[in-house]
């Protein structure tokens, strides 16, 4: 299923692209560089620098994971509506997407951990869209860059199908998990609860092509932002419309199996872009007045949202 093949580039091309990256970890946890290090950032770069040729979602994933969440948007659902937005076929979820690019940034976390030896938390990952993927195309993964900001790392991951970047994310490596929420001023312009089932996380895992798991993935909750924003989208037609430009979320307590309350909070009015709007929102998510995720999401539409500005 997770087929890994490794990139042609040259070990030389590897190691400087991620040259430094054993000093920032010993940086970061103040630590000595032991002796051999100089092999041991070698070891990271060449694990670092793999390729994984992920999942392909196929028709069936697709539906089984907008099911889940509670995505209706009839891009992922219908070919004539796709077309009428000028794709040739449905496209995949940008959630997906997410969600999948989260697995693969555990698995390079997990390496880096037993190479180095030291304990790193997924503190929040910011995603743009850049391409859409369809169904039946794999995705490869591959770390790009790397780069340290005085409280952890940050590392670059690119998603490509057919030689086209569908995806680009950057994972933020902490050593302490983030405490306190930014505040948010004002009331939030969308409130909706949502359920985690057992039944549904391994339906969540499958769909983006990984064995189920007891863990629930960050993504899961935050993809419960895109299914309230469409469902304030819906215009008179009563059908929602909207496509993920971008996501930044910050990672605060692990969620659990039971409801999930997701509100957001319109950042500024929509701006205007040939026949569409451009929102900002920012968004939570918690369980039992506990934060779990934070950040903003930035969303195109043909539709004006509802709002209280309205």
């Amino acid at each position: 299923m997770d087929a890994k093949t490794i990139d042609d580039t040259p070990q030389e091309g590897r190691v400087g692209l991620f040259s430094g990256i054993g000093r920032v970890l010993s940086n970061l946890f103040r630590r000595e560089i032991k002796e051999g290090a100089e092999d041991l950032e070698e070891i990271i770069n060449t694990v670092l620098a793999a390729e994984k040729a992920q999942f392909a979602p196929d028709y069936h994933s697709i539906q089984t994971f907008c099911c889940v969440i509670g995505d209706n948007n009839d891009i992922h659902r219908s070919v004539p509506h796709a077309a009428r937005h000028g794709y040739s076929d449905i496209i995949v979820p940008g959630t997906q997407l997410a969600a999948m690019s989260e697995q693969y940034i555990n698995g390079v976390t997990k390496a880096l951990e037993e190479v180095w030896g030291v304990s790193l938390i997924l503190g929040g990952i910011n995603i743009e869209f850049r391409e859409p993927l369809y169904p039946g195309n794999p995705i490869n993964w591959q770390v790009v860059d790397h780069r340290g900001n005085g409280t952890g790392i940050e590392l670059t991951i690119e998603g490509k199908a057919n030689d086209m970047e569908v995806i680009t994310a950057v994972a933020k490596l902490i050593r302490e998990k983030y405490s306190e929420l930014p505040r948010l001023i004002g009331e939030p312009e969308g409130t909706d609860r949502y359920t985690i089932r057992e039944t549904d996380l391994d339906a969540f895992y499958r769909s983006i092509g990984e064995e189920p798991k007891a863990k629930i993935p960050w993504s899961y909750t935050t993809s419960f932002v895109t299914s309230i924003l469409l469902d304030m989208s819906r215009g008179g037609d009563r059908t929602p419309s909207g496509i993920n430009r971008r996501m930044e979320f910050e990672f605060y307590e692990a969620p659990q199996l039971g409801k999930i309350a997701v509100d957001v909070y319109l950042k500024r009015n929509p701006r205007k872009i040939r026949d569409n709007f451009l929102y900002q929102f920012d968004a939570v998510c918690s369980q039992k007045h506990r934060p779990l995720t934070y950040g903003k999401i930035i969303v195109i539409s043909d539709k004006e949202f509802k709002t209280s500005q309205d």
